[in-house]
């Protein structure tokens, strides 16, 4: 029985490297068929009817899907395989500063009135605006062990769903932290959302699988945030209802005091 579980934990270890592998690889062409569709586009579009338009459109969407499928098997094998791991001391409020300045670049760099706004503020005076209604509370969150890049993507993930399953005038997304009676610090991202139906809960960290099928997604983000925390020896589990809004909750290792 020894032989045959050490057999299986070698060959799980091998197929979770291949996928990472393989992900890896398949990186590069979804963006090369995205980028000769828009290169088609810019140069011969004026050629095209308007079927021939839609056809090209269609495969720059469906390249543009898959590289994002790929880039998040790559970043979930890349967590498996503990790949580029680095457990530190990581200060959840340095970690928040950073995930709202990325948002705000990435964000602002596809806003057409961008150009208008003040260096570093976040103007919202516009209906225009991306970041228009769209708030990030937290308070004066712990530090944890961790490893910083992959608690960036945790949060990302998790305020993003927060704002796309979203029909409330102001979204809002709230994210507060207690220590738990056996030490460990308890984190609790909560939005005001459209909420999740709870039959759908108990798969929702499944890879590929995707609850709210009318809004964009591939299915890997939060199966991606499961694996993240647990690597992080922590659990997450969910609390919604349709309607309601989510209070997404998962534990983490306090740092040596």
């Amino acid at each position: 029985l020894h032989v045959l579980a050490g057999r299986g934990v070698t060959e799980n270890r091998d197929l979770e490297r291949f996928a990472s592998v393989a992900a890896h690889q398949l990186r590069s062409p979804p963006r090369t068929i995205a980028g000769i569709a828009v290169a088609l586009q810019e140069d011969y579009g004026e050629l095209l009817d308007d079927e021939g338009k839609e056809f090209l459109q269609d495969i720059r969407n469906d390249a543009d899907q898959m590289a994002e499928i790929v880039d998040g098997l790559y970043r979930f094998s890349k967590v498996r395989t503990n790949e580029d791991l680095v457990v530190e001391p990581v200060d959840l409020n340095e970690v928040l500063r950073t995930v709202q300045t990325m948002r705000m670049k990435k964000l602002c760099g596809a806003c057409v009135v961008a150009k208008s706004c003040p260096p570093g503020e976040r103007p919202r005076e516009t209906d225009e605006c991306a970041l228009k209604n769209h708030e990030v509370v937290y308070g004066d969150l712990p530090v944890v062990l961790g490893d910083k890049v992959l608690l960036q993507e945790v949060f990302t993930n998790l305020i993003d769903n927060g704002f796309k399953f979203n029909e409330s005038e102001v979204k809002r997304v709230e994210i507060t932290a207690h220590r738990r009676e056996d030490g460990r610090w308890q984190v609790e991202v909560r939005d005001n959302g459209i909420g999740i139906d709870p039959k759908y809960q108990p798969k929702l960290f499944t890879m590929f699988q995707r609850v709210h099928t009318g809004y964009a997604g591939t299915g890997v983000g939060l199966a991606l945030v499961a694996a993240i925390i647990n690597k992080l020896d922590g659990t997450i589990t969910v609390s919604s209802d349709i309607g309601e809004g989510s209070v997404f909750t998962f534990d983490l290792t306090p740092a040596w005091e």
